[in-house]
C-alpha cells in the first residue's frame, strides 16, 4: 500500500511536469509553467517528489527553452536566465516544504497532546464523520483509526454502541449535530473485550473565522463506576419504607422511588407525567389549571 502511494506520487509529479512542458512549449510562459509544476510537486509530493519536480523542470527549461534548444549545453548569453530559474525553483521548493514541515510538526505535537489526555478524544467533520481518534480510543476499541474510518457513521454506531442505546443516542446525536451547539450524551460503548461500559460523550463545535462549523471535538469520559454507584443508591432508596421523590432546582419532580411507583401503579415515565401534584414550588408560582388532580388525588381532597 505504501509503495503504491509513492508510485502514485511520483507519477503525479512526472505528469504535471510533462504537462507544464507542453503548455510552455505552446505559450510564451515557459518559466511560469515549469515553476507552477515545482509548486505542485512541493505541495502534493514528499521531499523526494519535490526534488524530482525541481530536477525535471530545470532540465526541461535548459533542454527545450534555452539556446541551443534540444541540447543540454547552455550558451553564455542564457546563463543568467538559467541561474535565475534554478534559484527560483529551489526557493519555491524550500518555502513550500518549510511551511509543510511546520504544519506537520504542529500536527504531530497536537497528536501527542491529544494522546496524552487521560480520556477518549474524537474529532468529527461537520456531518459527524470520524476524522481522528486518540490512542486511548484505539486501545479501548482494539482497532486502528483506518478500521474505524472504513465504516460509515451508522455502521460504526451499530457495531460499537450497546443495542439498547442505539436508537436513542443516534437520534439525539443527529438532532444535536444539526443544531451546531454543544451537547452531551450518555451511552454504552463496546470495548475490545466485548464488554460495554457507560461513557459520557461531550460534543463541542469548532467555529472558524467565517463563523462556520469546521469540526466537532468530542471527549468520552468513562462513567461506568458512577453508574454502578447510582444503581446501588437507587436500590437503597427503593428499599426504604417511605415514599421518596427528588425535584430539580425549579421544583419539578424528576424521580420517584419504587414505593411511590408501586402505590401509584405506574411506571416511572407515566408517574412523572402525573406528578405535578408533588411540585414543591410556591403555590403562587404554579399554573393550577394544568394540574391533573383527578388522576391520583381523592375526589374529596
Amino acid at each position: 500500500m505504501k509503495l503504491f502511494s509513492h508510485l502514485r506520487c511520483y507519477g503525479l509529479v512526472t505528469a504535471v511536469c510533462c504537462g507544464a512542458i507542453v503548455i510552455g512549449w505552446l505559450s510564451d510562459a515557459q518559466a511560469t509553467c515549469l515553476l507552477i509544476a515545482v509548486m505542485v510537486g512541493s505541495l502534493y509530493g514528499d521531499r523526494y517528489c519535490s526534488l524530482l519536480s525541481v530536477g525535471i523542470s530545470v532540465v526541461a527549461f535548459d533542454l527545450f527553452f534555452l539556446p541551443p534548444r534540444n541540447h543540454l549545453s547552455i550558451s553564455p548569453a542564457a546563463y543568467p536566465r538559467f541561474a535565475a530559474f534554478t534559484i527560483a525553483a529551489f526557493l519555491i521548493r524550500f518555502l513550500i516544504r518549510s511551511r509543510e514541515e511546520k504544519i506537520r510538526k504542529n500536527a504531530r505535537e497536537l497528536r501527542e497532546l491529544i494522546d496524552f489526555l487521560p480520556q477518549h478524544v474524537l474529532v468529527f467533520d461537520p456531518s459527524g464523520r470520524l476524522l481522528e481518534a486518540n490512542q486511548m480510543v484505539l486501545d479501548y476499541t482494539g482497532r486502528t483509526l483506518e478500521e474505524m474510518q472504513s465504516l460509515g457513521t451508522s455502521e460504526r454506531i451499530r457495531r460499537d454502541i450497546h443495542p439498547d442505546d442505539i436508537e436513542r443516542a443516534h437520534g439525539e446525536r443527529q438532532r444535536s449535530l444539526a443544531k451546531g451547539q454543544s451537547f452531551e450524551i450518555e451511552r454504552r460503548a463496546r470495548g475490545k473485550d466485548g464488554n460495554y461500559r457507560w461513557f459520557l460523550f461531550r460534543y463541542n463545535p469548532l467555529i472558524d473565522e467565517t463563523g462556520h462549523l469546521s469540526r466537532w471535538f468530542c471527549t468520552a469520559t468513562d462513567i461506568e463506576d458512577m453508574k454502578k454507584d447510582e444503581e446501588e443508591l437507587r436500590l437503597a432508596v427503593d428499599t426504604i419504607a417511605a415514599h421518596l421523590h427528588t425535584a430539580r432546582p425549579d421544583g419539578l419532580v424528576d424521580f420517584l422511588n419504587r414505593r411511590w411507583l408501586d402505590y401509584l401503579g405506574l411506571p416511572l415515565e407515566a408517574a412523572l407525567a402525573r406528578c405535578d401534584v408533588l411540585d414543591i414550588r410556591d403555590p403562587s408560582e404554579l399554573d393550577l389549571a394544568s394540574w391533573n388532580f383527578h388522576s391520583v388525588i381523592h375526589p374529596d381532597d
